[in-house]
């Protein structure tokens, strides 16, 4: 499985790189929204795990204009599971409403975030294109 992580914490990026190594699968990292847009244009992945507070494009909008076609309409689909330190009451609808599939709290912990993907995955849509 390719995931692209989507996150502007060095250390963050770091951790949830190598648990999901650790797993087999690979990984690319973007440090914000508009370089997760080029990655998504670029090249292949199966997931997207977006942090939500981001420089440049936050996770919210990056995952807005993915959903719109911006990375292209192959991508716009992708299953997309966003990633915040701060969980709050609306978070989840604010989240859902902007087009992410799920969320997972951080600091990420290894059986969680493999519970959310499966999740999302048994849950991936059939791509629709225009």
């Amino acid at each position: 499985m390719r995931i692209l992580i989507a996150e502007d914490d060095m250390v963050s990026s770091l951790a949830v790189s190598r648990l999901l190594e650790k797993n087999g699968r690979r990984i690319h990292v973007a440090r914000d929204g508009e370089e997760a847009l080029g990655a998504l244009r670029a090249m292949d992945f199966d997931l997207v795990l977006m942090d939500v507070q981001m420089p440049v494009v936050d996770g919210v909008e990056a995952t807005k204009r993915i959903r719109s076609g911006e990375a292209g309409w192959s991508k716009a689909n992708i299953p997309i599971i966003a990633m915040t330190a701060y969980t709050m009451a609306g978070d989840r609808e604010k989240f859902l409403l902007a087009g992410m599939n799920d969320y997972i709290a951080k600091p990420v912990v290894a059986a969680d975030v493999e519970a959310v993907m499966a999740r999302v995955m048994e849950n991936k849509p059939v791509e629709n294109q225009p």
